[in-house]
């Protein structure tokens, strides 16, 4: 989850930053195998993850306005605005987080 919200933290900057941006493709299964997540130290997963979610939620609370209606797109054509990544996001950590309680 630490990857992942670092992933949609850059993706809302490059929205911000840039006209119309063409995101990068994220394989998050790719990256907890190189990650080697199964054996990592849970007593720095976890401050990691708050760093990233603060990080995120931290820039989020900067947006303003029209701001939240910037674009970005998948390397498949697919449009997000901001609104509609952070929703996506909010789905991710919900999605992750019913995944540790199964």
């Amino acid at each position: 989850m630490r990857d992942v919200l670092d992933e949609f933290r850059r993706r809302t900057e490059r929205m911000l930053a840039e006209s119309d941006p063409t995101l990068d493709n994220f394989d998050g299964d790719a990256v907890a195998l190189e990650s080697d997540y199964a054996h990592a130290d849970p007593a720095e997963v976890a401050p990691a993850l708050r760093a990233a979610a603060e990080s995120y939620s931290g820039l989020l609370s900067q947006v303003k306005g029209e701001e939240w209606e910037r674009q970005g797109f998948r390397s498949d054509g697919h449009a997000f605005t901001v609104a509609s990544l952070t929703l996506y996001g909010l789905h991710e950590v919900r999605h992750h987080l019913g995944d540790v309680g199964a």
